[in-house]
């Protein structure tokens, strides 16, 4: 008999999936120009790499932030979601809407890895203050996680 210390190390274990806030909401739109993928930076020890969207390796520690992706103002949006579509290979990852001058303002709950791509909705009352969308380690692992982050956008109520 072997005792697994976390989750992810059970076979067959394929995640807990998304609950239902954490998926895009219909009667949406996407609004360009908000979210630049191309402009994220690492945070922290994390890494970045280009792969035709953006592969991140978190750092290691639980909630250790790793990279930031600069949200641009265009106008203000009040309820609005940040989605992202991506895939988990490893650990676990969340991301938040972040003010660098106040702290996070909204964030997901930790993201376990899956088969494909999901698309990731983080509700948000107010995105005027975000200077970044925060992408950060939610994995107890000691590496940390590695997420693949296809595409982002802004949704808002059509």
């Amino acid at each position: 008999m072997q005792f697994h210390s976390i989750l992810d190390e059970m076979p067959g274990y394929a995640g807990m999936g998304l609950p239902p806030s954490a998926t895009p909401p219909a009667g949406t739109t996407p609004v360009e120009g908000v979210l630049d993928l191309s402009k994220a930076i690492p945070a922290g020890t994390g890494r970045v790499e280009r792969t035709g969207g953006l592969r991140v390796a978190t750092a290691p520690g639980l909630g250790s932030f790793s990279a930031l992706i600069p949200v641009s103002h265009t106008e203000s949006f009040d309820r609005c979601w940040v989605a992202l579509r991506l895939r988990v290979l490893s650990g676990h990852i969340g991301f938040a809407a972040y003010d660098s001058r106040k702290g996070l303002i909204a964030r997901t709950p930790g993201i376990a890895g899956s088969p494909a791509p999901q698309s990731v909705a983080l509700e948000v009352p107010s995105l005027a203050t975000a200077t970044h969308i925060v992408i950060f380690n939610e994995s107890t692992l000691p590496s940390g996680g590695l997420v693949d982050i296809l595409d982002a956008a802004v949704l808002v109520k059509q």
